[in-house]
């Protein structure tokens, strides 16, 4: 796969913009576009993306994964998630860095980046993935209601070729998608995403539509369900939005 990369100072959002020109054009699987502003920048659920103008990283890639079945579809949020979380680990050299279910990318208790999957279902495959990418690089303030986010020069307390980190990610799709499309069999990817998984096996709160609840994340399932077992040895699964974690006050 090869990258063809489209560079704009401000648009609306990055994954809008490639959606617009897919409903206006053939485009080819690796067409990249990215920006220095979104104005209306979203996260998963509608939540608003922050980002300082030029500061940070803000792009979407085409994928064509029709060789991945529907059902199987959350093995492409696996895949982009270690592809930021390896790209990031080059610049932060510690075991902090973590993957927040379902796509987060967090430093300790804070948000680093985050992950915009739109996927398009052909009969049973994935015909097309929108995949929007945020990263918090060089901005050093926030001024959203954002409640935990953080920055690489935050972290590293010093900036960041953008460029340099961009090709980065972009290399670690390549490598990651690739190796995907050789080895379909996806237990090496759910095993890599588990070992870097947030929280895992630990004792923490979490809230769902019964109220707040003690237990440990287990996994995830064959749909990327989240697994937690309650501290009343009750096995619970929730999809994206079922469950909220409470995490601890910064």
């Amino acid at each position: 796969m090869k990258f063809h990369i489209k560079t704009f100072e401000t648009l609306d959002s990055t994954n809008i913009h490639m959606q617009d020109m897919m409903s206006e054009n053939e485009i080819e699987e690796g067409f990249v576009i990215t920006a220095d502003f979104q104005t209306s920048g979203k996260g998963n659920s509608n939540n608003a993306w922050e980002s300082e103008k030029g500061k940070n990283l803000i792009f979407s890639v085409l994928l064509k994964p029709d060789f991945i079945e529907a059902e199987n579809q959350f093995v492409i949020t696996q895949i982009i998630s270690l592809s930021v979380l390896n790209a990031l680990s080059s610049y932060t050299h510690n075991k902090n860095l973590k993957i927040k279910w379902p796509n987060d990318i967090y430093y300790a208790n804070k948000k680093i980046a985050g992950i915009l999957i739109q996927n398009t279902i052909k009969g049973s495959k994935i015909s097309d993935s929108v995949v929007g990418i945020g990263i918090n690089v060089n901005q050093e303030q926030f001024i959203s209601d954002a409640p935990n986010p953080v920055s690489l020069i935050q972290i590293i307390n010093k900036e960041t070729d953008r460029d340099i980190l961009f090709k980065r990610v972009l290399d670690e799709i390549k490598d990651c998608y690739s190796r995907l499309m050789l080895f379909p069999n996806t237990s090496w990817i759910e095993r890599k995403y588990l070992d870097n998984f947030y929280k895992k096996d630990e004792l923490m709160f979490f809230r769902d539509k019964d109220g707040v609840f003690e237990g440990r994340i287990q996994g995830i399932d064959t749909y990327g369900r989240l697994i937690i077992n309650t501290v009343k040895n009750e096995e619970k699964i929730y999809g994206f939005k079922e469950v909220e974690f409470i995490l601890p006050e910064l």
